[in-house]
């Protein structure tokens, strides 16, 4: 994977297209926004507390940003702004300080980084209900469309991550940047971001890593048909079930042939481990 020393530095923007997060917290008049609690005037403490060196203060800030400006996976004025200041700062090293949980309901031992992909990924999801079936999302008004203007500088921060030497903030950079594609408006990148998990697949040893990398490859509707012939069955049946593999044979054989062993297929993902923090989570797309 990719050594830590290959990313920017804390405030670099990739590609040119990142704000300083400085800028974000200085120019940004959180007074006159809003989250569930009210006016979002303290919203700019809790980012900042996101790269203190207490481990405890950023599990904490994250816990109460989460109650806030994502309550209930609801999106407000001040989700933005904030989205925009993470997105930001996922490269400072301070993000790499681990802990045993960052909220009541979230007791993984993970790095801050990957909570706050994860994080991210909640807030493009939400943004993305609805957009292509033009249901309501029972948002503050234009809180969604704030959100959705700025997925393209957030994903530009997120999919380097792909290939984070850590593999719990690949998973959560996987999870995100799937989020993030949702938006027809980044139809564009799928085709590159195919071109990092490829790479992924190929350096990878983790079964459940390389299962998820291919069905998300399959969901875009890119080729997976050079993985049925992938060593790991696991993998090759993944690779399978792609909608782009309808009409080949080869790949309903392959279905086919590990249906004929239903108890092979219960065992091909373990329970989590400290090596395979993948383990136990559904793949996705698939509950």
């Amino acid at each position: 994977m990719t050594s830590q020393d290959e990313y920017p530095i804390s405030g670099q923007a990739m590609g040119g297209r990142l704000p300083d997060p400085r800028s974000v917290i200085k120019g940004t008049d959180w007074a006159a926004l809003e989250h569930a609690y009210g006016a979002a005037q303290d919203t700019p403490l809790r980012l900042l507390q996101l790269l203190d060196e207490d481990s405890e203060v950023q599990a904490g800030a994250l816990e109460l940003l989460d109650m806030s400006v994502l309550h209930q996976e609801s999106l407000y004025s001040a989700t933005a702004p904030a989205a925009l200041f993470v997105a930001a700062v996922l490269n400072d090293p301070r993000t790499l300080a681990r802990h045993e949980d960052y909220s009541t309901w979230d007791d993984r031992p993970r790095p801050l980084r990957a909570a706050l992909l994860e994080w991210l990924g909640q807030i493009a999801d939400s943004a993305a209900y609805g957009e292509t079936a033009d249901e309501e999302d029972g948002n503050d008004p234009g809180a969604t469309d704030a959100v959705r203007a700025v997925r393209g500088v957030i994903y530009d921060a997120v999919s380097p991550h792909l290939l984070d030497p850590d593999p719990t903030v690949r998973e959560a950079a996987l999870s995100a940047t799937a989020a993030l594609l949702q938006s027809p408006d980044l139809a564009d990148r799928i085709s590159g971001t195919t071109q990092f998990l490829r790479r992924l697949l190929a350096e990878s040893p983790d079964r459940r890593e390389r299962a998820a990398a291919i069905l998300t490859i399959g969901a875009w509707g890119e080729d997976t048909t050079g993985w049925l012939a992938d060593p790991d069955p696991a993998v090759r049946a993944c690779a399978a079930l792609s909608s782009g593999c309808a009409s080949s044979t080869k790949a309903t054989r392959t279905i086919l042939r590990a249906l004929l062993d239903p108890a092979a297929i219960d065992s091909w993902f373990r329970e989590p481990t400290a090596a395979d923090p993948w383990a136990g989570d559904p793949l996705p797309r698939i509950e």
